[in-house]
């Protein structure tokens, strides 16, 4: 985590210093994607370790958040932004990044080692310590060598697994990730989805939609982490994917054509489908974090959490190099599967709400689980 937080600070200075430069922004950009990547798969790890099972939920899900909060910075200042200043955006993007990587750094010396991690390197007492500190009040209590005790057990039962059996118990939960997180998440905030808010937000002259935009998501993903803990997660997270295929599908209808992006009205009902469509989003968003730390079995969680942030990003990858200028279609079909795949969810996604990551892990691995 330390490093992922100096490559952001080398990131924001070379975004700083030479703002205009095509080839200095695009190298912050490289190193502050690595930087990313780095970061996400411990922290997931850790989170999903570390928090108690009532919290667990809420932990995991600031990861999806944090993102989602960067999205929204983004589009703020940049729809606002005016060439003709002084100052470029990317001034400001790499003062943000020099911003935030110093509250990183400064936040890494409490980062609490993983009781896990302990425990499988036998050292029962540091793992005891580790859990007292991430209690109120921080002192080893009965309900603490309780939570050792299931700990251990749990780490018991994975380890007992060969490094082959972790990976054929993890094959079926990772379609589902890769079906729920890499495929879904691109879909929510692809290069046509962006390209349809530009083009819609340019011809109705509406400066204030990428910000109205940005606020819906960081909204949407607010309400999501209220209620991960509070109420059922599997209706909770698939209810908004037959909202958001339906606004794709309603958006790819407006830009099949030239005549339909050059119309207004047709650029005004994109403009609001866009803005409804990030606020479910954002809603979504944090449940794929849950998920995702919840899935796999311990021994194949770092390299099948790594295979679908990986799948995620070829996916957008794919999108920017196959990008065409009528992009309706895409924007229909990517809606199409969505539906399709809203129905599929309930049947194929399990409830994890208040289960231990054993019983998590168990439900993953059912093909299908109606409850």
């Amino acid at each position: 985590m330390g490093f992922s937080s100096l490559l952001v600070l080398v990131g924001g200075i070379l975004f700083t210093s030479d703002p205009y430069n095509y080839n200095t922004t695009l190298a912050a950009r490289y190193i502050n994607g690595i930087a990313i990547g780095l970061a996400i798969i411990p922290f997931l790890m850790n989170a999903s370790e570390i928090a108690d099972i009532g919290y667990r939920g809420a932990c995991l899900s600031v990861e999806q958040y944090s993102i989602s909060l960067g999205i929204a910075i983004q589009m703020i200042y940049a729809s606002y932004w005016d060439p003709n200043v002084d100052f470029a955006a990317n001034r400001l993007h790499g003062i943000l990044d020099i911003i935030y990587a110093l509250l990183a750094l400064v936040s890494v010396m409490t980062i609490v080692e993983s009781p896990v991690d302990q425990i499988r390197k036998g050292n029962d007492t540091a793992a005891l310590e580790t859990l007292a500190r991430l209690r109120r009040p921080a002192y080893v209590t009965v309900e603490t060598q309780a939570l050792l005790e299931q700990h251990k057990s749990y780490v018991r039962e994975e380890e007992n697994l060969t490094l082959t059996e972790s990976f054929s118990r993890g094959f079926l939960p990772l379609i589902k990730l890769l079906l729920l997180r890499s495929m879904m998440l691109t879909f929510c905030f692809s290069i046509p989805l962006n390209m349809s808010i530009y083009f819609s937000s340019t011809i109705t002259n509406y400066s204030w939609a990428p910000t109205v935009s940005g606020i819906f998501r960081l909204l949407g993903g607010f309400i999501g982490i209220l209620m991960v803990d509070n109420s059922n997660r599997k209706m909770a997270s698939i209810f908004p994917l037959a909202a958001i295929g339906c606004f794709l599908i309603g958006l790819g209808s407006l830009f099949q054509s030239t005549t339909n992006m050059s119309n207004y009205d047709d650029m005004v009902s994109s403009v609001y489908l866009y803005m409804f469509l990030q606020l479910f989003a954002g809603f979504y968003a944090p449940y794929t974090s849950i998920y995702i730390g919840e899935a796999f079995p311990l021994r194949a969680k770092p390299t099948l959490m790594a295979v679908v942030v990986i799948v995620e990003q070829i996916l957008q990858i794919i999108f920017i190099e196959a990008y065409n200028y009528l992009f309706g279609d895409t924007l229909i079909t990517q809606g199409i599967i969505t539906v399709i795949l809203f129905f599929a969810l309930i049947a194929l996604l399990p409830e994890t709400r208040n289960t231990t990551l054993t019983e998590a892990q168990r439900r993953f691995r059912t093909l299908f689980t109606l409850r």
